[in-house]
């Protein structure tokens, strides 16, 4: 038998979703998840499927340090949830729909940022486009338009500079950018998540908070987004993180606890936690 015949007897190949790698960072993450995503629902746990290390491996084709690597950089994201079940020796691999649908929101918003940056077009975030096409015709002729009085201000004309003053469109106080703006409006999409009823913030303000961070204290805004969006996740840390503000005055606090929590998750939920030296450890 040839090896062409003898491929088409080993069954259907595994779900590899190839617009999955560079979000996941890189093609064995987006297989592993594919994998996993898979049998979410070929199972009625709510910790999700249980896999052990040989099986992901044997099913996906990844390497030992592949499967690894892959299984950090998916529990990072946020998008799988592992669960060592040490008394039964068992590992469940659930998926984070939620952690996916944000991430993939901020990706294709970076994405759209990129695409027109060079051009000057405003790319609408996610989960908030009504209110963003109201700030961006609110603020469009502020940011383009410069206007100047040039009456000459005598006892006689007083009144006609009053009213060419009161005429004059109002400039924006704040040297915040479209980058700043919306992310400003992204990070209250993702609250309006948490609180469909959550008020309105003064968005000028918000985003001279976004600028602050980007310009004083540099940070990026990925880095901004990113950061928030791991707070927003947080059971402690979503209900006082509600704005650029907070998120600038405890930046370091949540850098630390975001590394804290992202170190234990790496050293219970990494390597060979299925053999006899993993267990000698526990036991």
């Amino acid at each position: 038998m040839s090896f062409s015949q003898y491929l088409r007897q080993l069954g259907q190949p595994i779900a590899y979703y190839p617009q999955l790698a560079k979000p996941l960072g890189g093609v064995t993450a987006a297989v592993l998840f594919g994998q996993l995503f898979y049998w979410q629902d070929k199972t009625d746990n709510p910790l999700g499927v249980y896999k052990t290390l040989d099986e992901l491996m044997e099913e996906t084709g990844l390497t030992e340090r592949e499967l690894r690597s892959a299984r950090e950089k998916l529990r990072e994201l946020g998008v799988i949830i592992e669960t060592n079940k040490r008394l039964e020796h068992r590992l469940y691999f659930k998926v984070d729909y939620n952690a996916l649908d944000d991430l993939m929101a901020l990706w294709s918003f970076r994405e759209e940022s990129k695409r027109h940056s060079t051009n000057g077009q405003n790319v609408i975030p996610p989960n908030d486009k009504t209110s963003f096409r109201e700030e961006s015709k609110r603020h469009s002729v502020n940011t383009k338009t410069t206007t100047k009085i040039t009456t000459k201000i005598t006892t006689e004309n007083t009144s006609d500079l009053s009213t060419s003053q009161q005429a004059a469109p109002s400039r924006r106080t704040n040297k915040f950018s479209d980058d700043d703006l919306k992310t400003a409006h992204w990070i209250f999409g993702l609250l309006q998540k948490l609180n469909p009823n959550i008020k309105t913030p003064n968005f000028e303000s918000w985003a001279n908070e976004v600028r602050l961070m980007n310009k004083v204290d540099n940070r990026s805004h990925r880095e901004i987004c990113e950061l928030f969006q791991w707070a927003n996740r947080d059971p402690f840390w979503q209900a006082n993180i509600l704005s650029p503000k907070k998120l600038r005055e405890k930046w370091d606090q949540l850098v630390m606890k975001k590394s804290s929590t992202a170190g234990r998750s790496a050293v219970t939920g990494t390597g060979d936690w299925n053999t006899a030296e993993g267990w000698a450890e526990v036991i």
